[in-house]
């Protein structure tokens, strides 16, 4: 069965993720096939901005779970069909606390960036600065697989840094393009 499965997301050219006796079950390698035998695969390997990062040659032996079609893999197919338009070094990450970060959430606003907001070293959120004022940071949260997930007022002093520009963020904002849901508004959206 498995052997099916391979031959034809091979001859598809269709995105696989495997998993093998090799690696933990919680993780996979995803790609596509570039050779297909009896005994052996060859995939070549993307990495999570769709980018080609190498090939791999298993045996089918070892092969426990082969995936196709899920959400992370339809994401990642966006990716890698727009890999062209990532900027690397554009990132921007600034360490302030509070009030210090309003001359920056005017740039952010204006500009539409997708941007991560650290409360903590560990806790962040991602999205677009709809609207703020001295004291409270309203943003439209936005998931790393570019979906909407609501709308959130913050308190601008529990803010410590925020980061925009990153290819984790161009990524979510070309998810989020790609879904047909950007929407901005200069005031709380009602999309």
């Amino acid at each position: 069965m498995i052997t099916k499965i391979l031959k034809n997301a091979y001859e598809q050219k269709k995105m696989v993720s495997i998993t093998t006796k090799e690696i933990e079950w919680d993780q996979s390698i995803i790609g596509y096939i570039t050779g297909l035998d009896e005994k052996y695969l060859t995939i070549v390997e993307l990495d999570e901005y769709g980018t080609f990062i190498g090939s791999i040659t298993y045996m089918i032996n070892d092969i426990l779970c082969v995936q196709l079609d899920d959400e992370y893999m339809r994401d990642l197919q966006i990716a890698h069909e727009n890999r062209s338009v990532f900027r690397p070094n554009e990132q921007v990450t600034i360490w302030k606390i509070g009030k210090d970060l309003i001359q920056h959430f005017k740039i952010i606003k204006e500009s539409e960036e997708i941007t991560r907001f650290f409360f903590s070293e560990d806790n962040f959120v991602i999205g677009l600065a709809l609207d703020f004022d001295d004291d409270f940071l309203v943003i439209k949260n936005i998931g790393q697989d570019g979906a909407e997930e609501g709308i959130t007022c913050y308190r601008i002093n529990d803010i410590i840094g925020m980061r925009y520009g990153g290819l984790s963020e161009q990524k979510i904002k070309l998810l989020y393009r790609k879904k047909g849901v950007f929407c901005y508004e200069s005031s709380i959206c009602n999309c």
